[in-house]
């Protein structure tokens, strides 16, 4: 793959970090040139020619030259979202490399996707001709990642299949046991090589997903601290209130208000 990548030279117009309104929705829109579309945040529904995808936090979607697509935001949980516009082959928008992207692929935990797409906003923010080619450099790595990430997802190990169950089941508090019966492994076998791949345990993996939908309860709903506490899977709303403290380094009231008030609150990477 890395040869066949050199063999064109992709460019990148944009890479925006748009934070949508409650509420927002595109227009049917016709793709003039490939479309990537990231979720950072938020919740809502990406639909691609005539499939549509409910999507979540770390959902990576593909849209070719040519297909319509349409965004729509969740009320409660609008988007943070990144819109990829760039050709293939520069000056020749028909062109297409010899390998392939999936329509929907989910990227959560990728730390080099996550640093590249981050570097990327932040240089296409800035128009510095000096950073042109650096920038458009990374573009390239990030394709090439891109194009592994979807490669490796048609054949998912272990240690993904068991990342996709923990999102999937993120509501609710999930053990070992449960992994090792669901997956017929041990758990120290799975945790190893889980860990191997994502850099932390399944069990620390977990509880970061529910932390963070907690984040975006209290920023974004009028539920209370105990119905938030349910929604992510904690019989216990002072347990679950001194482990938000313990993620965060604030309790979930203080991080609510701080949020009201237009402050920074410093989340988990």
């Amino acid at each position: 793959m890395d040869g066949e990548i050199s063999i064109f030279n992709p460019k990148l117009y944009q890479m925006n970090y748009l934070q949508c309104q409650r509420g927002f929705k595109t227009k049917e829109r016709l793709a003039a040139m490939p479309y990537f579309l990231y979720v950072h945040k938020g919740k809502g529904t990406f639909i691609i020619g005539e499939n549509q995808y409910s999507c979540e936090a770390g959902d990576l979607f593909f849209c070719p030259c040519g297909e319509t697509n349409t965004i729509i935001a969740d009320m409660d949980h609008p988007y943070l979202l990144s819109g990829v516009d760039f050709e293939f082959c520069e000056n020749n928008p028909a062109f297409f490399p010899p390998f392939g992207y999936q329509e929907h692929i989910n990227v959560r935990g990728n730390e080099p996707f996550l640093w590249l797409t981050m570097e990327l906003i932040r240089r296409d923010c800035v128009v510095d001709k000096d950073y042109e080619e650096y920038k458009q450099s990374l573009f390239r790595a990030w394709l090439l990642l891109v194009a592994r990430i979807s490669d490796e997802s048609k054949n998912p190990t272990i240690a993904e299949k068991a990342a996709a169950y923990l999102v999937a089941n993120r509501n609710r508090s999930v053990s070992l046991t449960e992994m090792a019966e669901e997956f017929k492994y041990h758990p120290n076998y799975i945790n190893r090589v889980f860990k191997k791949r994502y850099g932390i345990t399944l069990l620390q993996f977990h509880l970061d997903l529910r932390m963070k939908d907690a984040m975006q309860l209290l920023s974004y709903t009028n539920y209370s601290i105990g119905e938030i506490s349910e929604l992510c899977g904690f019989e216990d709303m002072n347990y679950f209130s001194r482990i938000f403290k313990k993620k965060t380094a604030m309790s979930p009231l203080k991080y609510r208000n701080g949020w009201l008030k237009g402050e920074r609150n410093s989340e988990m990477g």
